[in-house]
């Protein structure tokens, strides 16, 4: 899209239009805005302000969202973030007052070259902790890359940019800077969340390590440098194409770099050009002024301990300190509990407020102006309500982004959490993905306390799902994963906890229908979202007492996890092994039956994901087990490429096209797996597989053949030898009369074979001797022939004998398509001469015949 150029304005309409600053120098420009150096007359300091072009004004959305980034921005202090202080509209001009940082941007410094390892770390460690600190307080940046990093005079990474310059569409997006954006954000820029960043700063890792440009086929940073697979993994998961798969936040990307070996992070040279070692002086090109001096800290000195009564009055003064402490904090307990009790009451009095309009606008007619003299002839309008059903709805983006500024019509803040009643039944599963889309988990019963409240005041005493279900046998887990054991042990069988209207609690199958309530942490975190659950769970399995998903069953030594989201195959494949698992692999008529009972009442439109992939012809399962039952549903098109296995509730199985999304897909924990993950595992040469017998039969053909060419080679050297031994015996005129015929016989032997009749037209004399062993060697010859003609027919019967069990294999494990091959090979091999052709075997050879003219 085609912007308006931007007349930069000088700085002198600048100081006219922004008074209470004096505008020193321009800083850079393009045609969406300017930055420029002042000085803040007030407090005598320098800022740099960012101005945006007049058509971002004008758009009431983006002048909202730029208002309201700014305002937060303000309140964050942190080293690694550029400070916001003020902002502001004046003459259709939008302005931000930000903190002045003397350097160059991380784009300029490294100029397209690797860093050092050590100090690639470095940056990225301070660049998640500004980020983490932006998060904490819901606040994404959405657009980072290394030309929104300065860096100051210590190599220090200082932010900006936070969502204060976005083209008002995305259309207008700088193209350079799109390869640090998420992928999910290039398709639907509403999709911005903390993942968006977390991608954006594995790209910049990337770049900082390779000096090469970021894209998702990229080669991993140690095919550039040694810097050993932790950083590659890291890159990895930080840049994965689906937002679950990478690190649920911030903190988490800089754990794992500081789980990095020391050894790792020491400079190495790489392959690519050479490494900077970032020093980056201000530039007065990019700053518009000089440097301002390196500030310094004031060295303290240390003092000898005084006398004892020093040291007793120092200890009188902190016991004050502390009892002065407990009594504030307990004031302020009582404070906060007689301020959450008002916030409950002022809420339930407002819902009951509008649920009384609700009430009597269903009960009222509409009226007409006529009807209603006070209008005077205006029509007055029905005030319209929004339910707690809509605000939710409303809020979904801001609450799955962490934002906690608006929280939906209804819902209840306790201590540090806000709770909300979702009054639709669904399953247990799907109740907790509803939750994780829109920000939170189901609610948490930690406290007997805490599940009355829940029971009674948030669910109004209708039995509700909660967040508490199995982990195993024996084992609860709450929504967040933590272990958890309950006052009292729960009635029922079933995998899912519910509460009923006193508060107690009662184990039912995640087929019962519910409704359920939503907890939301007032910081913005989401322990509970699937990511989290998986990465605890393969954190875990090293341990005596793993602990899995809440949900999970137990059946003997597997454990299995229904989760019901819809992905597409292979991204089902990635998250079982984030998980430390597999897809479920059914390949014994045991596992077979335990998942049909696990899923038979499940409601699933698209079916559930197994391990099972169709590769060529034959049907494999991700571990590398051996395919050898199955349970299709009858009449099911089992042969489609690029299909994978999913299993129909109550029904039994059905193929899919890996691309398009199922409705969930079931996770395995077992010791059966020979790999956790190998969806590309090459079909097993073992015997029964058709490709096999059909190697094995080719190799005993051709070795049949090898055997009767080696015959066949004597045969002929045993012959050219007696008819020498025959001219060898004759006098001198014999030799003159019968060695021109002699020759011209032997000149007719072509392929080890010998003549088998001579053509009286073909020139040569045959005297008896000449007769005699032209006639024993073709009748050898015929005798090797028919040797091998048995000896391929026996080859070929067995041959068939293993196919066609093979074939009675393939269609008693549902292998289809493996039937319908073995059909074709066995009509291939139905006539000997056909079946051997391909091998490069002839049969029976054309055996040479003298046709030449006597010369």
């Amino acid at each position: 899209m085609n912007h308006p150029h931007f007349d930069t304005p000088s700085l002198e309409i600048m100081s006219t239009l922004l008074p209470a600053f004096d505008f020193t120098s321009l800083i850079s420009s393009d045609d969406y805005g300017a930055v420029y150096l002042a000085k803040q007359r007030s407090l005598e300091r320098n800022v740099a302000i960012k101005i945006l072009a007049p058509q971002f004004s004008d758009n009431p959305a983006f002048q909202k969202a730029f208002d309201h980034t700014a305002r937060s921005m303000a309140k964050l202090n942190h080293p690694n973030l550029i400070r916001v202080y003020d902002s502001g509209c004046v003459e259709r001009i939008l302005y931000v007052v930000m903190e002045f940082v003397p350097g160059k941007s991380l784009e300029k410094s490294t100029k397209g070259q690797s860093v050092e390892i050590h100090q690639a770390m470095l940056l990225i460690a301070g660049i998640c902790e500004g980020l983490a600190h932006a998060h904490d307080h819901q606040i994404i940046h959405g657009d980072l890359n290394p030309s929104n990093i300065l860096l100051n005079q210590k190599a220090e990474p200082k932010i900006g940019n936070f969502g204060l310059s976005r083209p008002a569409d995305p259309g207008a997006a700088d193209k350079s800077s799109s390869r640090f954006i998420a992928p999910e954000v290039l398709t639907n820029p509403e999709r911005v969340d903390p993942r968006a960043d977390i991608h954006a700063v594995g790209a910049i890792l990337y770049e900082l390590l390779t000096g090469q440009p970021h894209n998702p086929d990229a080669a991993p940073p140690s095919a550039f440098l040694r810097c050993g697979p932790k950083l590659d993994e890291i890159w990895r998961q930080a840049t994965h194409v689906n937002p679950d798969l990478r690190f649920p936040d911030m903190r988490s990307l800089a754990a794992a770099l500081k789980d990095v070996p020391a050894a790792t992070r020491v400079s190495i040279p790489s392959a690519t050009p050479a490494s900077n070692r970032l020093a980056v002086p201000p530039s007065s090109a990019e700053s518009g002024a000089p440097p301002s001096p390196p500030t310094t800290r004031a060295r303290t000195t240390g003092h000898a301990m005084g006398p004892n009564w020093k040291l007793i009055r120092n200890l009188f003064i902190i016991a004050g300190l502390l009892l002065a402490i407990s009594i504030t904090w307990k004031n302020l307990d009582k404070a906060k509990i007689q301020r959450e009790r008002e916030n409950r009451e002022t809420l339930a009095q407002e819902q009951k407020a509008r649920d009384e309009a609700r009430k009597q606008a269903k009960q009222t007619p509409p009226k007409t102006p006529t009807e209603n003299p006070a209008s005077s002839g205006r029509v007055v309008p029905d005030i319209v309500v929004e339910t707690p059903a809509e605000s939710l709805k409303r809020l979904r983006e801001d609450l799955a982004s962490g934002s906690r500024i608006e929280m939906p019509v209804g819902s209840l803040q306790k201590g540090e959490n806000h709770y909300f009643f979702v009054s639709k039944p669904m399953s247990w599963p799907d109740a907790a993905w509803f939750a994780e889309q829109h920000g939170g988990h189901l609610a948490i019963p930690n406290t007997t306390a805490n599940l009355t409240w829940l029971a009674g005041d948030v669910a109004g005493g209708r039995p509700t799902w909660i967040g508490a279900a199995r982990s195993g046998r024996n084992t609860w887990a709450l929504a967040d994963g933590s272990v958890w054991k309950p006052a009292k042990e729960p009635t029922g069988i079933g995998q899912y906890l519910a509460c009923d209207k006193h508060g107690f609690l009662h184990a039912e199958k995640a087929v019962t229908l519910r409704p359920f309530i939503i907890q939301w942490h007032r910081d913005g975190t989401n322990p509970g979202t699937l990511s989290a659950l998986l990465d605890s769970t393969r954190n875990s399995l090293t341990r005596p007492n793993p602990v899995f998903p809440p949900g999970t069953r137990a059946y003997g030594v597997r454990h299995y996890l229904f989760v019901s989201r819809p992905v597409d195959w292979k991204d089902a494949v990635d998250l079982a092994a984030k998980a430390g698992g597999h897809l479920a692999v059914p390949s014994r008529i045991a596992e077979i039956i335990n998942l049909e009972e696990m899923t038979r009442n499940m409601v699933s439109e698209n079916g559930i994901w197994l391990g099972g992939f169709l590769k060529g012809d034959h049907w494999l399962w991700v571990t590398g087990e051996p395919w050898k039952t199955a349970k299709w549903i009858d009449g099911t098109i089992t042969t489609a490429p690029n299909s994978a296995l999913i299993i129909r509730p109550g029904q039994g199985w059905d193929a899919r096209d890996l691309s398009k999304p199922a409705s969930g897909f079931i996770i395995e924990w077992s010791k059966d797996a020979k790999s956790a993950t190998a969806p590309e595992i090459q079909a097993p040469a073992r015997e029964g597989d058709p490709s096999a017998l059909v190697a094995k039969a080719k190799g005993l053909i051709i070795a049949a053949d090898e055997t009767r060419r080696k015959k066949l080679v004597g045969n002929v050297n045993k012959c050219t030898w007696d008819l020498d031994q025959f001219i060898r015996s004759l006098t001198k005129g014999g030799k003159a009369t019968w060695s021109p015929h002699v020759a011209r016989l032997k000149s007719f032997i072509e392929d080890n074979r010998v003549p088998s009749a001579i053509p009286k037209d073909s020139g040569i004399s045959m005297s008896d001797e000449m007769a005699k062993i032209s006639q024993y060697h073709a009748k050898k010859q015929a005798q090797y022939d028919a040797e091998f003609v048995a000896t391929a027919e026996n080859i070929r019967i067995a041959f068939i004998e293993k196919l066609k069990e093979a074939q009675s294999q393939a269609t008693a494990s549902g292998q289809p398509k493996l039937a319908q091959s073995i059909s074709k090979l066995l009509n291939d091999a139905s006539n000997l001469e056909r079946w051997v052709r391909p091998f490069g075997v002839e049969v029976q050879p054309k055996n040479p015949v003298l046709t030449a003219s006597p010369e």
